[in-house]
């Protein structure tokens, strides 16, 4: 009976193994809060945890989340079954202590195991969530370097432009008064030339008025 016990376990685990190990094929950190929210729910996948599910992870297919429901339920049943397995196995263990004291070494040393693989994961869980933590606060302040270092050359920008507007003002402005002086001068000149004009035109006049008739 030990070694069906064994072999059943062993099935277990490799059945875990094949539907997604301890997060069913989902990332750690998704899968924390899949179990947050169903917990909420009394382990129940009522309407409300789907609703909430939803509003944390707005991009997670239907259909994965469905799957990942009843992966739960599976993961869950497996377990159950494992730690009955484990229960009958020390009852076995205790009755055939006597006369198979290496296989009670041997589950303890499973125990041990079991323990130590609980505390790593535990570990891991812990790091990752540490490293999601950095990587975000890094990506965070990258993202505030970047929309500064957009807005000082947006700022600059904007600064050169209004110089070349008000360069071009200026100039349009000289080139107008420029013009305007022109202008004025000749009108001048040809007032002046004018005058002249009829200042000889007059004079001729005159000056043959005053010859013998």
């Amino acid at each position: 009976e030990i070694e069906s016990i064994r072999a059943q376990l062993a099935s277990l685990d490799e059945e875990v193994r094949g539907a997604g190990g301890e997060t069913g094929g989902w990332t750690t950190f998704e899968h924390q809060v899949f179990l947050r929210l169903l917990r909420a729910s009394n382990m129940r996948a009522t309407d409300a945890f789907y609703a909430r599910i939803r509003e944390r992870m707005p991009d997670l297919p239907e259909e994965k989340l469905v799957d990942h429901v009843r992966w739960t339920s599976e993961y869950d049943a497996r377990q159950v079954q494992k730690r009955r397995l484990l229960a009958r196995w020390r009852e076995r263990k205790a009755e055939l202590e006597r006369k198979a004291a290496e296989e009670a070494d041997e589950l303890q040393a499973e125990e041990a195991t079991l323990r130590r693989q609980e505390e790593e994961r535990e570990r891991c869980l812990q790091e990752e969530r540490k490293r999601k933590v950095s990587e975000w606060r890094h990506a965070r302040a990258a993202e505030e370097q970047r929309i500064a270092v957009e807005q000082r050359i947006a700022a600059a920008e904007q600064a050169r432009l209004e110089r070349e507007q008000l360069r071009s003002r200026q100039q349009l402005s000289r080139e107008a008064a420029e013009a305007y002086r022109s202008q004025k001068e000749a009108e001048r000149v040809q007032a002046a030339r004018a005058e002249a004009a009829a200042n000889a035109a007059s004079k001729r006049a005159l000056s043959g008025e005053d010859r013998p008739r």
